[in-house]
């Protein structure tokens, strides 16, 4: 389950050396380059630094790391051996890619999630500038700032400026004690990179670390937030002495889809027994009749009595037994069970559409959403090969046919069960309508 230091958390803030670029290989021949270059001209010869050391300052203020690797004697001047050193870099730079594998995937799917990304770093704006330019960053961050943007700047007050400016609530993501320091001084939470070049014990006080920048898309990712929340809420109304009884339902099947994944992963982690009825496993008429009459089908378009009566007489056996016509299944029916302390989540459309349907039900949750976002997710579906969507927990396989024949008709079907289901909407119990256009971002969830 997601930390709880992070959740709500819209806006990520990424460390650059060790966090989003591997810098090491870089900086130490740059900084031996340079270092020749810098004693070479004073005929000197220049310090024996092993790899190691060299690495052991990445990360630190740009003053700081330049002036630790000279004699007492020249260290003020700093300035120069930082200008050598920036010339290699940048030939570097401009021949490697030096980021960590599924750094832009991992980037991209986050603003896609709806976060906004910053960076900070301890660097100039010289050299940050040369980074995001030839590593491809630039378009993928909505702001980056560095210590060298003014002068007597810490990271911390670096920081604050791209929180300020990019809003909260907010994270840092770093692999060193200067990361978690300014987090800690800006009152916002932490994620150490352990694959960067701190260690474990400097980044303690972090609320959690990741081995793979691309375990930050677990830790992320505001649909899963929702589902934990419902999830939440189900725990909170469970009854011991029998099931309950959800309704999530969307204009169709694949809407609802990803959300009900985290929801029954939740449910799961919280040893919560759930038992999921998915409606559209058991149509009892083509979609193309539906197309044709919506509101005088419907009725005979899902086992909608049958289902009704295996609810009502949980009030007097305490669980629910039901045994429906199946299209996914080789026997052509299917059973369901639940005792006490279960949750039953029925999933599918035309739920508030079907007078009366939700008044037996715990909770309802509905996703409202525009055709074209059924359409996308439709097509996202049947152009795929169906063996890599069983992310989608439904078994579709066996419902290949239907999802087919769904795309030429749905846009018929939606707008006038719709027009019933706004009908229903002041008797139909809803506790939560979710933006289904938005719903993979969390950013337009609203209670009813």
């Amino acid at each position: 389950m997601i930390h709880p230091d992070l959740f709500g958390v819209r806006t990520i803030v990424f460390d650059m050396d060790g966090t989003l670029v591997r810098s090491g290989k870089m900086a130490v021949e740059s900084l031996r380059g340079a270092l020749a270059d810098f004693f070479g001209k004073r005929n000197l010869d220049p310090p024996s630094f092993t790899e190691d050391d060299l690495k052991s300052w990445l990360g630190a203020p740009v003053n700081d790391f330049y002036r630790s690797m000279l004699p007492d004697h020249l260290k003020d001047e700093w300035p120069e051996f930082h200008k050598l050193a920036a010339v290699h870099e940048r030939s570097y730079l401009q021949n490697h890619r030096i980021m960590f594998p599924g750094t832009t995937t991992v980037l991209d799917e986050l603003r896609r999630r709806g976060y906004k990304l910053g960076l900070v770093s301890n660097c100039n704006r010289e050299y940050l500038d040369d980074v995001i330019n030839t590593q491809n960053l630039r378009d993928r961050l909505d702001m980056a700032a560095c210590i060298g943007d003014r002068e007597g700047a810490t990271k911390a007050d670096m920081l604050k400026e791209v929180i300020t400016t990019l809003g909260s609530p907010a994270v840092m993501v770093g692999d060193r004690y200067y990361d978690v320091d300014a987090a800690k001084k800006c009152g916002i939470p932490s994620v150490g990179a352990l694959y960067g070049y701190g260690n474990r014990k400097e980044l303690e006080g972090t609320s959690t670390w990741v081995g793979d920048i691309r375990d930050l898309l677990d830790l992320f990712d505001p649909l899963r937030e929702l589902g934990e929340k419902i999830a939440g809420v189900l725990n909170g109304i469970r009854l011991n002495e029998r099931p309950i009884f959800v309704s999530l339902t969307a204009p169709h099947t694949v809407v609802t889809a990803p959300l009900l994944f985290h929801l029954l992963n939740t449910l799961s982690e919280m040893y919560i027994p759930a038992v999921h009825l998915p409606l559209d496993m058991h149509r009892l008429c083509p979609v193309g009749d539906l197309a044709e009459d919506p509101s005088g089908n419907l009725d005979s378009f899902y086992p909608w009595r049958q289902l009704s009566e295996a609810i009502q007489a949980v009030d007097t056996t305490n669980r629910f037994e039901v045994t429906l016509p199946s299209l996914a299944s080789e026997s052509g029916k299917r059973s369901y069970r639940a005792r006490g302390g279960a949750v039953v989540l029925v999933t599918g459309p035309f739920q508030r559409a079907q007078a009366g349907w939700l008044d037996r039900f715990h909770a309802a949750y509905e996703i409202s959403t525009s055709w074209r976002t059924v359409k996308r997710d439709l097509q996202q579906i049947t152009k795929k090969n169906l063996m890599d969507v069983s992310h989608l927990v439904l078994p579709l396989l066996p419902l290949a046919h239907v999802f087919s024949e769904d795309i030429p008709h749905w846009k018929s079907i939606l707008p006038p069960l719709q027009k019933q289901a706004q009908k229903l909407e002041r008797s139909a119990r809803l506790e939560l309508s979710i933006d289904g256009d938005n719903i993979q971002t969390g950013a337009a969830v609203k209670l009813s």
